[in-house]
This record gives structure tokens, C-alpha cells and sequence, in this order.
């Protein structure tokens, strides 16, 4: 009678260092039909939430009827972020928060990639806390 042996790979905290290919190789002294040892192979992919850095300065000071931009970059997402997964978010002085998108007010304009807010003809009603929310399937 042949026994069962079980053998697991755990790493506790992954991180990126961890993603490749991993091989488990098996050898009882009877090989298969080629002579061969058996192995599988298995692929690991490690998904890492994305990384927000602001470009610039966290509290900006603007002047009436000039421009604006807000700028952001991602990092180290892994999948990538898609574009319906990127939110703007604007709390007005009365502390309520609502969605912004470029239908929301014809003075916003945002980059294809919807990193960079470009707010024009600045006016007292957009003084307030702009938020940029990103996430991917990793968090």
C-alpha cells in the first residue's frame, strides 16, 4: 500500500518579489514512462493595490478667474487601474461631498487618464477638498 505525501509552499505576506513560476518535483523510485521524475509547475501573480502620489502640493492657493490643476500619479498597481475605477470627489465649505465628473461643471476638465483635474476661471464655490479615490481588484 502507497502513502500520500502532501507538500505546500505558504508565503504568509506576499509581495511582488514573490510573483514566477514555481515547480514541485516528485520521485519515488519508479519513474513514468519516459524515465522522468514528475513535476508541475505552477504560476503565481501577486495583485498589489495601487500606490497615489500628488503632484505638488497637498493645499494650493488660488487666485479668482485664473486656473487650477491638480495632478496625481499612480504606482505599483498590480492589475492595472482602469478608468472606471478612478472617482473625484469635492466637499464644498458647507462639508458635503459630491461626485465630480466634467458633466458636473463646464469649468472642469480632466486628462484622458482622469489623473489631472484642470479647474478654469477659478470662482469662490470651488474652494474646498478635492479628493481622488483609485482602486483595482488588489484594494
Amino acid at each position: 500500500s502507497g502513502s500520500i505525501v502532501k507538500s505546500v509552499l505558504s508565503v504568509p505576506i506576499a509581495t511582488k518579489s514573490h510573483e514566477g513560476a514555481y515547480k514541485c518535483e516528485g520521485e519515488n523510485g519508479v519513474m513514468n514512462l519516459l524515465g522522468t521524475p514528475e513535476e508541475i509547475e505552477s504560476v503565481v501573480t501577486v495583485q498589489v493595490p495601487p500606490m497615489v502620489f500628488i503632484n505638488g502640493q497637498e493645499s494650493v492657493i488660488s487666485v479668482l478667474d485664473f486656473s487650477l490643476t491638480l495632478s496625481f500619479t499612480i504606482k505599483n498597481a498590480s492589475p492595472p487601474v482602469v478608468y472606471e475605477d478612478i472617482r473625484w470627489d469635492f466637499k464644498n465649505s458647507s462639508g458635503i461631498f459630491k461626485t465630480i465628473t466634467s458633466d458636473s461643471n463646464p469649468r472642469y476638465h480632466f486628462s484622458p487618464d482622469l489623473l489631472t483635474l484642470t479647474i478654469t476661471d477659478i470662482a469662490i464655490s470651488d474652494e474646498g477638498e478635492y479628493k481622488l479615490t483609485v482602486h483595482n481588484a488588489a484594494g
